[in-house]
């Protein structure tokens, strides 16, 4: 869980400095569960942790969906309810 909360908080940060690019913010969340995944289930996995890739992609997802919508530019907010 705290690897999801951290990936989560990554993209938040960057999402922040993207000022006004609505695809560069989508991408981020967007990629950021599979990279959470793939740094659970490959990468921690390989170096003896016992990590979950579906808690951390749970984790992100849910992190996301409480914070971004805060964080986003409203340029961001208004590409994205167009396909709402």
């Amino acid at each position: 869980m705290l690897l999801g909360v951290a990936i989560g908080f990554a993209v938040i940060l960057v999402t922040k400095r993207i000022v006004t690019d609505s695809v560069l913010c989508t991408n981020a969340t967007f990629i950021s569960g599979f990279v959470g995944y793939f740094l659970a289930e490959t990468v921690l996995r390989d170096w003896g942790y016992r990590v979950s890739g579906i808690v951390t992609l749970t984790t992100t997802g849910l992190f996301l969906g409480l914070f971004t919508k805060s964080s986003f530019k409203e340029e961001v907010e208004v590409f994205l309810q167009q396909f709402w």
